[in-house]
């Protein structure tokens, strides 16, 4: 069934209307709310809609004032009569002006330094477009095209393009609008307690406060629109089969802190406290300082290799460097505080998380990755 404004405007285009600006004035609606209709009325074919793009002209003030005076170069036809010499002419402006269109148009020829006419001069196409859009503006479609043109290049009109559209009835669509009764009842859009409570219902229709409304039908069997979920990232899938396959092998994960301190990043892992890694332009540093344990026995190994029977890395080793936070740059400072904390086997754990370099990005490289590392013990 039609909704109540499909239905009113398939009717009047049924009825000889073409233009949505004339049915809206007809039916009191907006053209919006007709051009609307009438597109859902296409969709069901029931009407042709036709669109088409008009160009509109009108005259310029220069252009008003030539149709009224006339062009410059039949006032110049005029004003040389039989002939008269060119330097009188170059010091009008005004003829000066018509000069070049008078030679163009072929109505009159120069001879030693004299203008003289040819022939007649009989009303030009651009005359004749002047004298019509005097009387107000026109389409192009009604105007001449070579008269329009020249008028265009002289700057003499100005024209604005308008969207036009043309409704005409179907077979289907003349059936279906002798079925729409003469009174149709209003589109029944939200039922209220009220009409629910004082109001009478004859099959699809509500009798209420004088009114007749109609009930649009829903057909609940149409299939719905398509949604689509958004997805997992390739990369976050690859992450998360690989924690499966790791939690399948009986490992435990394990998870830490973002911001580290250097003493579990790097002095735990025994990594000399001048290394280049170390360095600012690989690390994060921040301005903070963390707490660190007990190092006696890593500043020992760093220094001398405590009782290893290794000569360590020499030099001072500096428990303020040690303090120094960073944003972790591996996630083996996680697994080796994991092992501080659980010093007695068995052990087996896994770690998969986010690390930071200060990596210049490009196709391979970025500041953050995952990074999975595993240890038994």
């Amino acid at each position: 069934m039609l909704a109540e404004s499909d239905a009113k405007v398939l009717k009047a285009i049924s009825e000889g209307e073409t233009d949505p600006q004339t049915i809206a004035e007809k039916l009191d609606l907006k053209v919006e709310a007709v051009r609307a209709s009438a597109d859902a009325l296409e969709e069901c074919d029931l009407v042709k809609v036709t669109k088409s793009v008009d160009e509109v002209f009108s005259l310029t003030e220069e252009g008003k004032k030539y149709a009224t005076e006339g062009l410059p170069e039949r006032g110049l036809l005029k004003a040389i009569g039989v002939g008269k010499s060119m330097a009188e002419i170059t010091n009008n402006p005004t003829f000066k002006i018509g000069l070049g269109w008078l030679r163009k148009k072929g109505w009159a020829m120069i001879q030693a330094g004299v203008l003289k006419p040819v022939g007649v001069a009989p009303k030009g196409k651009d005359e004749e477009v002047l004298e019509m859009l005097l009387a107000g503006p026109e389409s192009s479609s009604v105007l001449d095209a070579k008269g329009l043109a020249d008028l265009k290049s002289r700057g003499l009109v100005t024209s604005i393009k308008t969207k036009a559209w043309r409704y005409e009835i179907t077979s289907a669509g003349k059936e279906a609008a002798s079925e729409i009764e003469t009174t149709a009842a209003e589109s029944l859009i939200a039922i209220t307690s009220a009409m629910i409570k004082t109001g009478v219902w004859d099959g699809d229709c509500l009798k209420y406060n004088g009114k007749l409304y109609r009930a649009r039908p829903y057909n609940v069997a149409l299939a719905a629109d398509k949604i689509y979920p958004g997805k997992r990232h390739p990369y976050q899938r690859l992450i998360d089969r690989m924690r499966e396959i790791m939690l399948e092998m009986g490992f435990t994960e394990i998870k830490g802190q973002v911001i580290q301190s250097s003493f579990w990043n790097f002095d735990a892992l025994f990594q000399p406290q001048d290394h280049p890694a170390r360095e600012m332009q690989d690390t994060f540093y921040l301005d903070g300082k963390a707490e660190i344990p007990d190092y006696s026995r890593v500043k020992e190994m760093h220094e001398c290799g405590g009782d290893t029977g290794s000569c360590g890395w020499g030099g001072r080793w500096s428990p303020d460097i040690a303090r120094q936070e960073v944003l972790r740059t591996h996630t083996t400072g996680v697994t080796i505080k994991y092992l501080h904390d659980h010093p007695q086997p068995p052990v087996k754990a896994f770690g998969i998380d986010r690390v930071y370099r200060r990596e210049a990005i490009d196709a391979t490289h970025t500041p953050e990755f995952e990074q999975l590392e595993g240890i038994i013990m």
